[in-house]
């Protein structure tokens, strides 16, 4: 299983540790819907979860993602 920081700079292509958690993904310049599509796709798989529509919504950056990962019993 990969990181989430790591999968988040594999989908960007860029270092997501230097990214503030609170950073909107629209504003990184590879942030796009199919950017968003493919970090779904890659977190249900990753973590072997479907995320809900509200969950879906919460992911606008990085402390979205966190947030969603840990109530779903995942440590990152």
């Amino acid at each position: 299983m990969l990181k989430l920081v790591d999968l988040l700079s594999e989908i960007l292509g860029c270092d997501v540790n230097s990214l503030p958690d609170s950073a909107p993904f629209e504003e990184i310049v590879s942030w796009d819907s199919l950017k968003h599509v493919m970090l779904i796709i890659r977190i249900e798989s990753n973590y072997q979860i479907k995320l809900t529509a509200g969950e879906i919504k919460k992911i606008r950056n990085l402390t979205g993602v966190r947030n969603i990962i840990k109530e779903r019993g995942f440590n990152e």
